[in-house]
């Protein structure tokens, strides 16, 4: 029992300094000493009875003296390490030492606002740094929050409902090298992995895939032949929506894209595919559209809902074996077409040929589109130079 300075009982675990204020002690579920301190023997005991009703319950935090930088290293050896990939580990780390760190490192997990938080991915919006970038910074102080709130080291996530936008003039959706890998390695099998292998290795817009016949394809000098488009859409006139042949999107989208070996063998695959599904009883087989190549599993051309379920589905499978922190951001089919105009800069591929075999009107439209990839080009060529005193 504790005592006042006159030596009455002032009940367990509550003492009266010299000072004259009084102080109440007691051991949390995490083994820890608190202490409480008031000048008020009424306040005191109040307070008393609150935080240890609160620590009864699990509802009390103490995260007064774990700094976020003291999170991240804690975060990182119990949910990271060995779990997500290495070079995801080190994006991580890097991610966090150069943005987060300088500006939040110090803070204590419990003090920081979302106010704070849309302010450095504004900042570093500011500063040039692309949506990935801001969007990767964002996703690594959600899961670090998540993870304190399991662990009882803070209230809320003041991450939540804070989002990061891509800007559409500048930042094309388009898919890293890794979340390529992951998605043909889980598409593979799939009714339309034939599809997605096509798109991604010509950059053919859905609208000219979906318009291609055998009649399209020359094997002998590994040409696909662009001269149509299937358009599902509502004209003046109609009562619904229905399939149509248009033209190419522009004129110089009539053109010839060359195959890769990999487009080549989804081709031919595509072929008994498409003799399967035309064989089948239950199959339906428009009037004008029997000879088309690539079509739903009940042989009726496709169109953009078809192929966004069909990448949403590949997409939830590949997720549900992907740390929080590694998931791949949904995408439209028309992003394998960014992704082939990526991977054609990336071996340094002209921007001429490009225009060609996206069938862009004007080579400017490909410069404004892939604008952060050629100047990702230039500081790398730049690097080739040698120096001022190199002789």
């Amino acid at each position: 029992m504790g005592k006042d300075l006159k030596g009455r009982e002032l009940g367990p675990g509550i003492h009266q300094r010299k000072s004259g204020s009084y102080t109440a002690r007691f051991t949390d579920r995490f083994g820890n000493r608190r202490s409480i301190y008031s000048s008020d023997l009424e306040e005191l005991r109040k307070k008393f009875v609150e935080e240890q009703y609160k620590n009864e319950i699990g509802i009390n935090v103490y995260s007064d003296k774990v700094t976020i930088s003291e999170w991240f290293t804690e975060w990182m050896d119990t949910y990271k390490k060995n779990i997500v990939r290495e070079s995801t580990f080190a994006t991580y780390t890097q991610y966090f030492r150069s943005y987060i760190e300088p500006v939040l490192g110090k803070r204590k997990l419990d003090s920081v606002r979302s106010a704070e938080i849309t302010k450095l991915l504004k900042s570093m919006k500011d500063g040039g740094f692309s949506y990935d970038t801001r969007n990767g910074v964002r996703i690594i102080l959600q899961d670090m929050y998540n993870k304190a709130i399991l662990n009882e080291l803070a209230h809320k996530n003041p991450v939540a409902g804070v989002r990061v936008h891509r800007d559409e003039r500048r930042e094309v959706r388009y898919l890293s090298k890794v979340e390529q890998k992951e998605f043909f390695k889980c598409s593979n099998g799939t009714f339309y992995h034939n599809l997605f292998i096509v798109a991604v290795s010509t950059g053919m817009r859905i609208g000219e895939i979906a318009a291609l016949t055998e009649n399209d394809l020359d094997f002998g000098s590994r040409i696909i032949h662009v001269t149509k488009n299937l358009l599902y859409t509502k004209f003046e006139g109609d009562v619904k929506k229905t399939y149509k042949f248009g033209p190419p999107k522009t004129a110089t989208s009539i053109r010839d894209v060359p195959m890769t070996d990999e487009c080549m063998t989804a081709l031919k695959d595509q072929i008994r595919l498409k003799r399967i599904v035309a064989n089948r009883i239950s199959a339906r087989i428009p009037k004008g559209f029997e000879d088309l190549l690539f079509v739903t599993s009940v042989n009726t051309p496709l169109n953009d809902q078809d192929v966004t379920q069909a990448i949403r589905a590949v997409l939830r499978q590949i997720n549900l074996t992907l740390d929080d922190c590694e998931q791949i951001e949904s995408f439209s089919f028309h992003c394998f077409r960014h992704t082939f105009a990526t991977r054609c800069f990336e071996v340094g591929m002209s921007p001429k040929v490009i225009q060609g075999l996206l069938g862009h009107a004007h080579q400017s439209m490909t410069m404004d589109l892939y604008t952060h990839l050629t100047d990702e080009k230039k500081e790398e060529e730049l690097k080739k130079l040698p120096g001022v005193y190199d002789s």
